[in-house]
Formats: C-alpha cells, structure tokens, sequence
C-alpha cells in the first residue's frame, strides 16, 4: 500500500487466484472499517500514516500556499497528530472507498470471475483550493530544507522540461557552491483536471538553508528569463525511463479516469514533447513564477528580488512599517536581511529596526488498485 496526498493504492502480484481473493479480501475489509478498534490501534495508526505521507517538505510547501484546505491539509495534521472519531472515518469510508471512486489497472489478463466488492455510490465532488496569496512570494515553515512551488496547466509538456531542467541547475550549483551533496528533488501534486503544483525540492547542512534558498531562487528567476540553450531543452525532452513506459500509461491512465486530467499515450506524449521549443520553456515558466512561492525553516530573514524586480514579498514577516497600525499596512517594505536572525524570548525573530515572525505550520499477474483522495483528510483507498 501507498498513500499520498491525492490517493492511495494497493498494489498486488500473484497467479490469477491470489489477485482475485486478495483484492476481492481487500475490498470487504475497506467495506466494513474496524472503527471500534480505533483507540487500540491508535499508536499503530499513527506510525502508518507517518510512513505513508508524502515528503514534509512537499506537505510543508502545500500548507504555505494554500492553508489548512485541500492539498494544504496534509502538511496542518502533521503538526497536529490527532485521530479522526469514529463517526468521522467511516462518513468518510462511505464517501470515498466506493465503486465509483476506484479504479483497477491490470498488467495481465483479467482474472476470471474477478470482483471487487466495494459499496455503491456516487464520484465525491472535489474542490480545487486557491492559493493564499496572489503573487511571487517567500514563507517560513517547520521544514528540513527548502521547496519552491508553482502552479502549471497540468498537461504542458514545456512545464515539464523547465521543471527538469531548473531541477538540474539547482543540483549544479549547489554542489558547485558545495551547499549540498543531494541532488535537488522534483515532485507534483494535483491541483484540479487543468493545474498542478510542480515543486522543487533542496537539503543543505546545518545553517545552509539560507545559500540553498538563495540559490534556488536564483537560477529560478534565471530561467524565467533567459531561454534556455536548445541543446538543454533536447536533453530533457525524453521521457524517463522509470516507471517503464507500459506502467506509467496505466498510472496516466487510471488517474485520468478518477481525476478528469486529460490523457495521453505514450507515443503523443512523446510526440508533443518533441515540439517544445526554448521559448515554450522560458515562457511558460516566467508565467509560473509571477506567483511562485518559496518556503524555508524557521528563522531565516531573506532578501530577494521578485519576478518583477521588487523585494521579493515575504508572508510571514512584518517590519515596523508593515505591522498592522490602525487597519493599515504597508504593502512592499519587507526585512532586508539574507541571515538568521536571533530569537527572542517572544518567539519573534530581531534584527536591528526590523522584526519578522515565523509561523510553523503544520505467469503471473499483477493489479493496482487505486482511489483519489478529498486533497487532504483521512487517507482513502480501495
């Protein structure tokens, strides 16, 4: 079993028989949840959903932009820890482990006979989350590294080279800055049928959250604007080899049917890919970042510039100019620091004239199972 942030999956292998009776097991057992059970197995529960979710600093990311709804949900109940009741996990068993609300992928033939007995019901409605703030930003979190996150249409395949290739860049200059060892990380969560998050992630050592940050933006704002070299964008014009082409058409697939993202086969996909140019790239990532969002630990104090040249806006932050006087607020002066700052006994973070303040958020065969999330809750599956 996996469980992300959008759905869960069972995945089983076997001769036709074992598939069979252990879906057709699985699928009973989803029908009918031991929720009277739920406080012995609390610290078991637990335990699974810490293995389970996506990484933090994805969750993290997510929370920043979009608050304690939908995707940003995962990263609030990280914080908090707290079991859902009874009533509550199986109102939600009812809405989301049905028939309507699954889908079987199958590598081999069907089994015979092969059923899945799940409850009826009607495809739960899902609402799309909108963004906290409507412009390029910079926030602070209780994350272990740092991740910037964009919003991009879902099916752009010139979203997708620009994505490998800053993933790339920020590799580059980390090591050669020797920040950090790691290879920079790319991940994508589901925003709506036309729009995903696409996020970068970065580790550094101790005390080098800030030269990643900084880095990171950089070569962000880099490829916003200048295209990129033609010879850059044919190298990241192929697809990956892992999944194997075969697995991630059925993955496409499956998620096309529980989500409404439009599909396409492998021989499309390749062939849209093969017509994406420097500026497709550089275009549709400049428009990404006009309202990009970078998110770092606690306790940190940048000073960047935005897409548009101002101070990049920080979120979580206020100088004395910008608290909150009398219902107003200035809206473009923010801390010009790029170092940590000194707590103080308040929890506020000082510098000299200028305060900012952290808010942590929170022959054989093999099928897959899968079934969508409601974007952040309890984890469903089929």
């Amino acid at each position: 079993m996996s469980a992300g942030i959008e759905e869960t999956r069972f995945t089983v292998s076997g001769t036709h028989e074992e598939v069979s009776d252990c879906l057709g097991a699985l699928c009973l057992a989803l029908s009918d949840l031991p929720a009277d059970r739920l406080d012995e197995m609390a610290h078991t529960l637990v335990g699974e959903v810490a293995r389970s979710v996506d990484d933090p600093r994805t969750v993290g990311a997510l929370n920043a932009r979009y608050g304690s709804q939908a995707a940003g949900l995962e990263g609030h109940e990280r914080s908090q820890h707290h079991l859902p009741s009874a009533d509550t996990l199986l109102g939600h068993a009812a809405a989301w482990f049905t028939r309507a609300n699954a889908v079987l992928t199958l590598t081999g033939p069907n089994p015979a006979g092969l059923r899945l007995p799940l409850p009826p019901g009607e495809r739960p409605r899902r609402f799309a989350p909108q963004a906290r703030y409507p412009r390029a930003s910079w926030t602070h979190r209780n994350i272990d590294g740092v991740a910037l996150s964009v919003e991009a249409p879902v099916g752009s395949m010139a979203m997708a080279v620009a994505h490998r290739i800053l993933r790339e860049r920020v590799t580059a200059a980390l090591a050669g800055r020797r920040v950090s060892a790691a290879p920079a990380e790319a991940a994508t969560a589901l925003h709506d049928s036309v729009t995903v998050v696409r996020l970068l992630l970065a580790s550094g050592p101790a005390g080098g959250a800030e030269d990643v940050a900084a880095t990171m933006w950089s070569q962000a704002l880099s490829l916003a604007r200048d295209e990129p070299a033609p010879a850059e964008v044919a190298r990241h014009r192929s697809l990956p080899e892992d999944p194997p082409p075969r697995a991630r058409t059925l993955d496409d697939a499956a998620r096309s049917e529980l989500f409404g993202i439009p599909f396409l086969d492998e021989g499309s996909r390749r062939r849209v890919l093969e017509g994406v140019t420097p500026q497709d790239v550089r275009d549709s990532w400049q428009r990404a970042m006009e309202r990009a969002q970078l998110v770092v630990p606690e306790g940190l104090l940048l000073h960047l510039p935005g897409p548009n040249g101002r101070r990049l806006w920080c979120t979580s932050c206020w100088t004395w100019d910008e608290s909150p006087r009398g219902g107003r607020s200035s809206a473009n002066t923010w801390g010009n620091a790029r170092s940590g700052a000194p707590r103080n006994g308040t929890g506020w973070f000082l510098r000299p004239g200028r305060w900012c303040r952290a808010h942590p958020a929170s022959t054989t065969n093999s099928a897959s199972t899968t079934s969508s999330r409601s974007n952040g809750g309890v984890p469903s599956a089929t």
